[in-house]
């Protein structure tokens, strides 16, 4: 089955840009450097995955500098790992003292299904639980399926974060996502079970399939 894998980080370079290797399971996808993208100013970003509500809001803010890769997943698979390494020892440290270094923010991690059918039936199941349930409920505990990040931990040497939206990262680490097949597609493993899900695409997902169907059509 195919998919959009959708990567973007917020960097506010000291020195040098850091290197990311992004893989599926064990094999590597892409290696690239980070660039300078500030433009949210990672130094008082509390929470960049925030749902952008409009589409001129999310053309402004959103997607500058996102790798984006098409991704042919064999459906035998049940279970998957993405795993982005970073390699980022940019900093000041002298003497036991550090001041500045490179920040790192994962901003955005999606992986989309490229199933118009899937993703039709998906949006109608979000419209009847948005109207059928609490609304205020509805919007405050729900979980995007196809929104990888609130379900990525990071880790570096013996430390693990779990909540990763957010945080400011500047040394070498990984982040990790588990996925296992659900609904006919790949969703995250280790969804919080309390949460309501999300069943259907945000508007950031619908932007990016639009984005990618006029691509296509050219």
């Amino acid at each position: 089955m195919k998919y959009l894998l959708v990567v973007e980080f917020l960097c506010e370079i000291y020195r040098k840009e850091p290197r990311a290797r992004i893989f599926l399971n064990d094999q590597l996808l892409d290696e690239f450097f980070v660039e300078q993208n500030n433009s949210n100013n990672v130094s008082e970003t509390t929470n960049p995955t925030t749902l952008i509500t409009t589409i001129n809001n999310l053309q402004e803010f959103g997607l500058r500098k996102a790798k984006i890769f098409e991704l042919d997943i064999p459906k035998s698979l049940n279970d998957v790992i993405i795993k982005i390494e970073i390699e980022n020892n940019d900093n000041n440290y002298t003497n036991g003292f550090m001041t500045r270094y490179t920040q790192l923010i994962l901003e955005h991690f999606y992986l989309i299904p490229l199933n118009s059918k899937l993703i039709a039936r998906l949006r109608a199941i979000r419209r009847k639980r948005q109207f059928s349930e609490n609304y205020a409920l509805w919007q405050s505990q729900k979980q995007d399926i196809m929104d990888l990040i609130l379900h990525t931990s990071w880790h570096e040497k013996e430390k693990k974060i779990d909540f990763v939206p957010g945080q400011i990262f500047g040394t070498n680490g990984k982040f990790i996502c588990k996925l296992h097949k659900k609904y006919g597609f790949l969703i995250p493993k280790e969804m919080h079970p309390s949460y309501i899900y999300n069943m259907g695409p945000n508007i950031l997902v619908l932007y990016l399939l639009d984005k990618y169907k006029e691509n296509e059509d050219k």
